[in-house]
């Protein structure tokens, strides 16, 4: 095998052997063949090979279900294997979510009370009282909900459940898993308590405790029949402990405002964190009557985080209501300007209903209603409100016949605020230049005002009712001047504060009604300084003007209105008809059509349109 291979050996080996002797499979054929052959003539070795070839059929067979069997054996262990997988996966995933929903948790968590015997045999249970006080707090947070942007979480029994994993016959629950995990990575608070008895027979008077993780033990005393009202005080002092922020929405919206005060100032104190702090101001400011107090305190929420929006919201209701229209422009557009993502998650969920109600303050700044028509139908909570605010619209788009339909509508909708259905008939008297309706919804004002409590009146550091000072008073004053009676109306006007926009921009209007153009140019300036990015100020300027035939400074004003209010109509109404008198009629109809863009409805506006029209054409023929 010199210079040969192993591969080349074994070959000249095979062929070696191949002639020697027939394969072992070949030869089993063979003797197969042979005995068969032989069988057919010898019965007995018939009987033998065909045992044989029974036997050899049986082992076969054996052998096929021994096959099968380790098949099916390796085929569980694998889908015991991947079920083993499957298992760990899921309780791995269920263990996931449970931990993520007990980091997510939050609230009050109320457990069993203790009681005497004496009340428990009276149906006076711990359990009982256990669901009482945590139906009690519950109430309070969805009240609370209803009359604010915030969501505050609810109460809840700590109450076992019937689900339970048998883990080597232990017992263990998966609610006792997760009450665990919730108590060791949610945020919720713990409530427990005992009630206690004593005294006399006959005199029994009861001691109950609360208990809350975090907080110091609450006692509250008295008589055994006044267990309902121990009860819900100590509901209201727990929640308090929870959620400072919101039982302040909730006695103030109760009608509670001293009780309100007090516990936003104690809110305001307590809390930490520079945004929660400046939430604490701006709620303090929103439930305290004097604006004065209430714009400073919103001032002071601002500067603590002026990403927060609700300190910009309060600075612009404050001024709103102490008449400085040029403040509440400003702050409303800090309002808008604020982020989803910067706001305190209590907050979020009324994120929009802030961000229309500061686009409604600019729409109304500006006299933009066409978009305040939109941006209201978000406010809206009731048919009447939305049937109102759209008569509101209609108003001061010059629609008349539209803002009676609402009007008509909104007093058999329901629900609706009295005084808010009067202004609005002054405003729809005063547009139509029905002086003496307007005279008699003014004072209906007036006298509804007069006769409201002290405690529902807003005040300032210098006015017992602000309301009436910069709403009512003023608006009956301009009505009596334009009836006719200049001496109330200055009577009336004089008492009202120097810095209110609307007060100042109504003693131009008298002045100008009596005649004093000095006076009334001097009261319109003012105005305009006081509010500069507001356009009713210059409007009301140019019509004065308009009346004296003073054109060029009547377009000024207008112009100038026009400017800082481009989608308001009434200054291009005004504008049109100056240049109308200095029968400039090309340039009256194209200010005239603007105007029709944002009062398609404003009769007077489409006659003078149609004049100017008729004017242009005769001045074309003419030529």
């Amino acid at each position: 095998m010199t210079g040969g291979s192993f591969k080349g050996a074994t070959a000249a080996e095979a062929e070696d052997t191949a002639g020697s002797a027939p394969p072992v499979g070949a030869a089993d054929a063979m003797a197969a063949v042979a005995a068969f052959e032989a069988a057919k003539s010898d019965p007995t070795l018939a009987q033998a090979a065909t045992a044989y070839f029974l036997e050899q059929i049986r082992l076969v067979d054996l052998q096929r279900i021994r096959l099968k069997q380790l098949l099916l054996k390796e085929r569980l262990r694998t889908g015991l294997k991947i079920c083993l997988a499957l298992l760990v996966t899921l309780f791995g995933a269920f263990l996931a979510m449970l931990m993520i929903d007990a980091a997510g948790a939050k609230g009050m968590v109320v457990a069993g009370f203790s009681v005497p015997r004496s009340l428990a045999e009276h149906g006076i249970t711990g359990d009982v009282l256990a669901q009482d006080l945590a139906s009690r707090m519950t109430a309070i947070s969805r009240f609370a909900n209803l009359h604010s942007i915030t969501q505050s979480e609810e109460a809840r029994l700590d109450e076992p459940k019937s689900v339970r994993l048998a883990v080597a016959s232990t017992g263990l629950s998966l609610d006792d898993a997760g009450r665990f995990l919730r108590k060791q990575l949610g945020q919720e608070r713990g409530v427990t308590g005992d009630l206690r008895e004593f005294g006399a027979v006959g005199e029994e008077r009861i001691q109950l405790s609360v208990r809350m993780t975090g907080a110091d033990p609450m006692v509250l005393e008295g008589a055994l029949p006044d267990l309902d009202r121990v009860m819900q005080e100590a509901a209201e002092r727990a929640f308090a402990e929870f959620d400072p922020a919101t039982i302040v929405i909730y006695l103030d919206a109760k009608g509670r405002a001293a009780e309100a005060l007090a516990a936003a100032e104690r809110g305001a104190q307590l809390t930490s964190s520079r945004k929660v702090r400046a939430n604490a101001y701006a709620l303090w400011g929103a439930v305290d009557s004097d604006m004065s107090r209430s714009l400073k305190r919103a001032e002071i929420a601002i500067a603590l985080d002026p990403s927060l929006m609700v300190g910009w919201w309060q600075g612009s209701i404050a001024s709103a209501r102490l008449g400085h229209s040029e403040a509440v422009l400003n702050y409303a557009r800090h309002q808008v300007q604020s982020r989803l993502e910067d706001q305190l998650p209590a907050l979020r969920a009324g994120y929009q209903r802030v961000l229309a109600d500061g686009r409604k303050a600019i729409d109304l700044c500006q006299g933009d209603f066409q978009h305040l028509a939109s941006d209201q139908s978000s406010l809206t909570e009731t048919e009447a409100e939305r049937l109102i605010g759209e008569a509101e619209i209609a108003t001061h788009q010059h629609d008349r016949v539209l803002a009676a339909q609402k009007i008509s509508l909104a007093e058999f909708a329901g629900s609706l605020n009295a005084k808010r259905l009067l202004r609005q008939r002054w405003a729809a008297a005063a547009e139509s230049g029905d002086w003496a309706a307007a005279r008699s919804f003014a004072q209906a004002l007036v006298d509804a005002q007069n006769e409201s409590p002290p405690g529902q009146k807003m005040t300032s550091d210098d006015q017992a009712d602000l309301e009436l000072m910069t709403v009512d008073q003023p608006q009956l004053a301009l009505a009596l001047a334009m009836s006719g009676d200049i001496e109330g109306a200055i009577a009336l006007i004089a008492p009202t504060p120097l810095d209110c926009y609307l007060c100042v921009r109504i003693r131009a209007r008298i002045a100008a009604a009596s005649g004093d153009n000095s006076a009334a140019d001097h009261w319109f300036a003012e105005a305009v300084r006081q509010a500069p990015s507001i356009p009713y100020a210059e409007t009301e300027w140019g019509a004065v003007l308009l009346a004296r035939s003073d054109m060029d400074r009547a377009i000024s004003k207008f112009y100038a209105a026009h400017t800082v209010g481009p989608h308001f109509a009434d200054p291009l109404k005004g504008w049109g008809d100056a240049l109308a008198h200095q029968l400039r009629w090309k340039e009256a109809i194209a200010v005239y059509d603007e105007a029709l863009t944002y009062a398609p409805n404003w009769a007077e506006l489409r006659s003078a349109l149609g004049e100017a029209v008729q004017h242009e054409d005769t001045h074309k023929e003419s030529r």
